[in-house]
């Protein structure tokens, strides 16, 4: 009896491990093929340069580019990425002339260069410029110096004014604010005072010696170039009063109005009215998506660094990059990384 049990165990545990080894058999080829479909594609890194351009020298956009040229050569070896300065519009021009192939820009400028309309009207649609991400919201407001007597952009009308540097997106705001109030370039000429091209790295001097009164920032709201402004001479910071500026922003969406609180500058007693517009970084169209991707995927985990070096970019790797304008302007290569981690 003991025999027959000790046999009836052994067929048993026989049997037990028989099951276990068909359950550790290898798994269908399916099962596999699978498992290798999720792991992440090798990229296609087919460029061996990438031009950037950038702002104005001293702006927000110079001052971050150096970070990102260092982040976006690292997600791609073998890429070198050279930074240069450059303007808004400018830049949005060189990029459809294949002259760079990613670069800053104001989402107004933008609006207006795919849609071939307002200042871009000459060029035609442009087909070639998509959107990686927002970077920031930014602001625009006039600096006059204090001694010029110009106190509103009324004003502005008897003074010396800068326009900016020609043909670039501060430039081309200067003057549909001014046109908004029913001011023209003309107008102040005709008036006696002067127009002057001058970015504002290079504006200071002039205001400093009574060349110019008056000159639109563009940036954040506190701004070290209107700090180096109010350490040089006393400045007054001109609020966007009256019904121009809601003329203004029905006339060109892409800006809001918003408001400066009291206080960010000496002097400044009261909340200032002023304008605020999307900054986005755009590329190529013609770029390939893996390119696009390995830029993007750069840029959303680095975004923390960008943001050290300037905290208004800090929209990067936030739900808001994908904000400020139309997604159908991506590029697939933003828009498939923005897919992959959830925010589109």
């Amino acid at each position: 009896m003991k025999r027959l049990l000790a046999l009836a165990l052994f067929l048993a545990m026989t049997l037990s491990l028989v099951a276990c080894g068909a359950k550790s058999d290898p798994a269908p080829a399916s099962t596999l093929t699978d498992s290798s479909e999720s792991a992440a594609p090798e990229l296609n890194i087919d460029v061996k340069d990438i031009v950037f351009q950038s702002g104005s020298t001293g702006g927000n956009w110079a001052i971050v580019q150096p970070a990102m040229v260092t982040a976006i050569e690292d997600a791609l070896p073998g890429v070198t990425v050279t930074g240069i300065t450059g303007k808004g519009a400018a830049n949005l021009r060189a990029m459809q002339a294949g002259e760079c192939d990613i670069a800053f820009t104001q989402g107004y400028a933008y609006e207006d260069a795919v849609h071939g309309v307002n200042d871009f009207e000459a060029d035609g649609a442009m087909d070639n410029v998509s959107v990686i991400c927002s970077t920031a919201i930014s602001y625009m407001y006039f600096v006059s110096t204090a001694s010029s007597g110009v106190k509103t952009v009324e004003d502005i009308a008897n003074s010396n004014l800068n326009c900016n540097t020609a043909g670039g997106g501060v430039e081309i705001a200067t003057r549909r604010i001014l046109e908004a109030y029913g001011i023209t370039y003309d107008d102040v000429t005709q008036n006696g005072g002067t127009l002057n091209y001058q970015g504002l790295s290079d504006v200071i001097g002039l205001m400093q010696d009574g060349h110019v009164d008056v000159s639109l920032v563009s940036g954040m709201l506190d701004n070290p170039t209107t700090h180096q402004m109010e350490s040089t001479f006393d400045i007054e910071i001109l609020s966007f009063d009256g019904d121009g500026i809601q003329k203004f922003v029905n006339e060109y969406p892409a800006f809001m109005i918003d408001t400066m609180p009291a206080g960010i500058y000496k002097g400044q007693d009261t909340d200032k009215i002023v304008a605020a517009w999307t900054g986005v970084m755009c590329c190529r169209k013609d770029l390939s998506d893996d390119v696009v991707y390995a830029i993007t995927k750069a840029l959303h985990e680095n975004a923390d660094k960008f943001a050290e070096v300037v905290p208004e970019n800090a929209w990067i790797g936030t739900e808001k990059c994908v904000t400020g304008f139309d997604v159908s302007n991506l590029h697939p290569g933003a828009l498939r990384y923005y897919q992959e981690i959830g925010l589109l």
